[in-house]
């Protein structure tokens, strides 16, 4: 069987994160990368902030994405380390990550 990355052709993931630009821009989207030595990136975390009044002190993590050659580095550690260090300055204070592989 065929990963499903392997099946997509390069437009589509770029034009994926070039539709992420406005969110990043009018401060909706955090977004954090990791590269590699050579540059190549190897890794990603992003949160939103709550748009409604009464949550705008929250936060979710989405897209915690790490390379299968960068896997059991640290990688994904130090992105989620950087997204909850940006999370306690000011607003939002309360960030959350649902998963279903992770225990509740």
């Amino acid at each position: 069987m065929t990963p499903v990355i392997a099946r997509l052709d390069a437009a589509r993931p770029a034009a994926w994160w070039d539709s992420l630009a406005p969110a990043v821009e009018d401060g909706s989207l955090a977004l954090w990368v990791s590269r590699t030595g050579e540059g190549r990136l190897d890794g990603t975390v992003s949160w939103y902030r709550e748009s409604q009044p009464n949550g705008r002190h929250r936060a979710e993590l989405r897209k915690l994405m790490v390379h299968p050659e960068a896997r059991g580095r640290g990688t994904a550690r130090a992105l989620l380390t950087e997204a909850e260090q940006a999370a306690a300055r000011p607003h939002p204070t309360t960030l959350f990550y649902k998963h279903p592989d992770l225990p509740r």
